[in-house]
């Protein structure tokens, strides 16, 4: 794979430029390096991961989630007195 920062020819596999550093793809969760430049997976058609995406959500600390079960924010979430993760996941 050729670098598009510096020319330099590094082998396929290969994720950053063995002479500047520059990314030179990114690996699929299959496990398939793919160009940089490329928003799909060659091999398993998945979207390229948006690095961005995490900041998009808010993580709450575990204070943060019992302040909020005992100040009882959520309501009808379960049937139940204990939370599962169904519950969970209707909450987050």
């Amino acid at each position: 794979m050729i670098c598009k920062n510096c020319g330099t020819e590094n082998r396929e596999e290969r994720l950053f430029c063995k002479q500047c550093g520059s990314p030179l793809g990114w690996k699929c969760g299959c496990g398939f390096v793919n160009e940089e430049d490329a928003l799909f997976c060659g091999a398993c058609d998945s979207p390229k991961p948006n690095e961005n995406i995490k900041s998009n959500y808010k993580q709450f600390t575990i204070m943060e989630i019992d302040t909020l079960l005992k100040e009882k924010i959520f309501v009808n979430i379960g049937d139940e007195e204990v939370i599962n993760q169904n519950d969970i996941d209707k909450i987050f």
